[in-house]
Formats: structure tokens, sequence, C-alpha cells
């Protein structure tokens, strides 16, 4: 009779060569033994039950690390055949025969291990985690409030099942939403301890801590993602002067280049409309710059309503693609006109500029509408934030598409300006005679391009950035608070684009400088030489 370990090999041999079994007194040798050598019990193919917890064939788990978490499952699961599964070593009588009472479980399990031999069993260490559970209410408008539950899994209770207790008993909506943290939808701090304790009494009072209402760094559930807000009172400080700053500078900038545009050109060039557009894309941030400074100046609490929100932080978002992708346009067509002067798009006229403004207008507004979609309210401390960027947790595609886009549409096109600029200084390297100063306001041109990039944009894509690595190792919000303080600041600079253009617009041509020198002179009372 084979011993245990010879059955659980011919078990493993008959599942990879079913038409191969044979048994321990089978005869070797002619074609026509080949059926006697299969077991006449069998019904092939044979169907092999693998375990849910160690994966392997149910006849193994015994060998496992944890076997008794096998066992688990499949009395669980497939109770009948964990009736018929020895999982243990048969009971024999000792002493030739007689009977005997079998020695209890744990001692016959440490027979068992010094009787076999080979590798003993791996012991896990078990993580020393404080069996500890938050309760915490967590506002998530101005009336209505969820509530935050931690800690279950430290006393071994199934979070899936406890968010279907806490579901079924409140009769609200609840998930898990981390690896240790269930939501519920409603304001129940003040029945949730005792539902606990009667549900698991293994939790008691000591081990239980009610944090009370979040006010800072708190979490808000958007649409099944997690994100944060906070209090940022050092920016409610100094941001709402910053922008008014902005908006002045930008205002007396963009009016003179506009009543130039309009009203001191006697021809347009390609380059002259991609001006006049980066212009009017200056134009919708100063717009919006008031109402932004007034909202800092709230306390970053919005009062002019949810579709005037949603207006604004799309105007914001086509204002920076529009400065960065005209910028990029004025860096191309300077490029062509002297890199490669003999280029048919140089001779294509305005229409052709036309057209691929038209073209980039669609391009921006198809990549922002998204935000006209959505309400971008958060609320904490009876304030109403109105954000497009938020630090968010969870799958969700606008979020994603929000930075996924803001980081795209700067790096591409730097790339663009830097290739453009690096050629256009190696070209004008080789003339040896500057005629009436082209080629030092063509560099003068193309460099104040590339440092109108540098100057608004790349702050506010480091941040953000950083914040992606931040992401890869935390998910508790008060890891971000300084983050968060860094990316706000740098995205204010991105509005001091409307303020730099106008320096662009200086060194594009000699015609728009001549204008502003005698705007210039007119404006101090002075007398204009012809």
């Amino acid at each position: 009779m084979p011993d245990y370990n010879t059955q659980a090999v011919l078990k493993l041999y008959r599942r990879d060569s079913c038409n191969m079994a044979t048994t321990e007194n089978a005869e070797s040798g002619s074609p026509e033994n080949k059926v006697d050598r299969a077991d006449p019990g069998a019904k092939y193919p044979l169907k092999v039950l693998y375990c849910g917890v160690c994966s392997l064939p149910v006849e193994y788990c015994e060998y496992m690390p944890e076997p008794a978490k096998c066992k688990q499952w499949l009395e669980k699961n497939f109770p009948d055949v964990f009736a018929k599964l020895n999982l243990g070593p048969k009971q024999e009588t000792t002493g030739g025969g007689g009977g005997g009472e079998a020695p209890p479980a744990g001692e016959e399990e440490e027979k068992k291990k010094q009787k076999r031999g080979g590798r003993g069993q791996i012991k896990q260490k078990k993580k020393t985690v404080p069996q500890k559970v938050t309760i915490a209410k967590i506002p998530r408008a101005k009336k209505k409030y969820v509530t935050r539950v931690c800690g279950l899994a430290t006393f071994d209770i199934e979070l899936k099942e406890a968010q279907r207790f806490f579901a079924q008993k409140f009769s609200c909506g609840a998930s898990v939403t981390a690896e240790d943290e269930i939501i519920i939808q409603g304001d129940f701090t003040d029945d949730i301890i005792d539902v606990i304790q009667e549900k698991w009494p293994e939790v008691d009072d000591d081990s239980i801590d009610d944090l009370g209402e979040f006010h800072s760094g708190i979490i808000i559930m958007n649409n099944s993602t997690m994100c944060c807000t906070y209090e940022t009172p050092m920016l409610d400080q100094y941001l709402p002067s910053v922008m008014f700053t902005e908006f002045v500078l930008g205002l007396m900038g963009n009016v003179l280049a506009l009543s130039m545009f309009f009203f001191h050109r006697d021809t347009w060039k390609p380059n002259s409309i991609y001006l006049a557009h980066l212009a009017l894309a200056d134009s919708l941030v100063l717009f919006c710059l008031p109402f932004r400074a007034d909202y800092y100046r709230r306390g970053k609490d919005w009062v002019y309503g949810d579709a005037f929100c949603r207006i604004l932080l799309f105007l914001l978002a086509a204002n920076r693609a529009g400065g960065i992708f005209f910028l990029t346009a004025v860096a191309v067509d300077r490029y062509l006109k002297i890199v490669h002067p003999l280029n048919r798009i140089n001779r294509m006229g305005l229409r052709y500029a036309l057209w691929v403004s038209f073209g980039l207008w669609v391009l921006i507004i198809s990549m922002t509408v998204y935000l006209l979609t959505d309400e971008h309210f958060y609320y904490l401390n009876n304030h109403t934030q109105c954000e497009s960027f938020n630090i968010c947790f969870g799958n969700n595609s606008r979020f994603n598409w929000h930075n996924v886009f803001y980081v795209m549409q700067f790096f591409i096109p730097t790339a663009i300006v830097i290739y453009c600029t690096t050629c256009i200084t190696w070209q004008l390297k080789s003339k040896t005679v500057d005629t009436q100063g082209k080629i030092k306001r063509a560099m003068q041109f193309i460099f104040a391009v590339a440092a109108v990039f540098i100057i608004c944009f790349f702050p506010s894509n480091i941040s953000r950035i950083a914040m992606y690595v931040l992401k890869l190792k935390y998910n508790e919000c008060h890891y971000f608070r300084e983050a968060n303080d860094a990316f706000k600041t740098s995205v204010c600079f991105t509005y001091f684009n409307s303020v730099l253009n106008p320096i662009v617009y200086y060194f594009s041509s000699p015609a728009f400088s001549g204008s502003f020198r005698k705007i210039y002179m007119r404006l101090l009372g002075k007398k204009i030489e012809d």
C-alpha cells in the first residue's frame, strides 16, 4: 500500500498525463495492458480542484505556510469536498491495536512536522499594526456630510462585508475607498460607534476614536474620486495683489498692442496674424483675473455661481493653451522665414495664416471644453471653492486628462520652440554683415519668445510633475499641503504671460517698435521726430 506522499505524486501524475495513468501494481509492457493501468474508479479527463488561497491542488494545502486559511476557504466554498478530504494524518492506535483517544490537534500537527523530513513550514512574520478604529465626519456640501470609518481591517474585519452591512443598516450608499477606509454617505457619527460595537464586540471603547469634523487637508467625495482641498491663508493674503498687478500691467500692454494692430498698421503679414490672436488670448485672462483675485480675497469662496465658475476656468485654460500655441506658431513662422526662406509656405500669404489660426482655436477649444461639462465646486468650512486643479486619488477620466493636457501642452511646444531657436541662432551666425540690424532684431525676438515660455509656464509644470511623484509614494492629503501651495503660486505666474507678451510684439518688427515709441512719446507729451 503506497504511503500518503506516493498517493499525492500519483494524483499529480494523473492530472498531467491522464491517458497514461498507472496504479502501483500495473504491469508495463504490451499495448493491450494500457487500459488496465488506469484507475478503474476514475473518470477521465480528471478534474483537479485548485485552492483559492495558495493556488495549488487542495491535496497540497497542508504544505503551505497558512494551511488553516486554505481549510477555511475549502470548507466555505466546497463543503462536500472538505468533508471527504483527509487533511491530516490518519489516526492510528498505539500499543498493538488498542483503542485510545486521539491526541490534541496542536500536538498531532507538531508530530506531523517532526515525522516528515525535508524543509519545514515557512513562518510568516505578522505585521504589528495597532488595533484602532477612527471615525470622522467630512463635509461634502454646505449641509451634507459623509462618515469615514478607518481601521476595521486591524481587527481582521472584511471591509467588503462591513461596507454592505453599513449600507443596509443606514439605508444609504457606502463604499471601500482605500486600503482600510470606508465612506458612508451621510452623517452617522452619533450612531456608528454603537453599531460597530454591536456588530463586532471585539472593538471596545478604547479602540475607537471619534475625530469629529475635518477642517483642513480634507478629503472630498466627487464622482467616486477622492480629492483634497485646503485652507490657504498665505495664498489668500498675497495672491489678490499679485493678480491685480498682473491685470493692470497686462491691460495697459494689451490695449496698446490691440490699438497698434487695428489703428497703426498699414500692412498685415502672417506673423502679425498670429500675434493678434495671441493678444486676443491675453484679453481672455485679463477678463478673468479680477474675479479670481476677488475669489482669493474672500478666502477661496466663490460667490458667482456654478455656471460662471465653469466659464471662468474654461477661459483660463483656453488662455494658457492659446498663449502657448500662438507663441509656438510665431516661432515656427520666424524659423521658416530665416532657415527655409524658399519654402512655399512662406508664399501662401494671409489666408494661410488665418486658416492656421482658426485650426489652433478649434484645437484649443476641443482640448478644454470638458471644463464646461462638469461642476468644479468643493466645500470647506462654509466656503465654496471653484477649482480645476486639485490633488485627487482614484481613476477619473476628467482629472487624468486635465493633468496630462496641462503638462503635454507645455513640453511639446517647448521642444518645438527650442529647436526653432537653435536653428535660427545657428543660421544667423553664418551671416557676417548685419544689414540694418535685422539679425540682432531677429535674435532678440526669438529669445523673447523663449523667455516668455520659461518664465511663465516652466515653474507650474515642474510643480505639477512633483505632485505626480508624491502621489506614487503617498495617498493622504496632509502630505500634499506644501506642494499644493507651490503649484497654486506657480499657476499665478502663467497669467503673467499677458504682461510679457507685449515685449514679444515690440521685437517682432520695426513697425511695432516704432509704433510703441510714438505712442510712448505722445503719452509723455514729447515731440515726435520724423
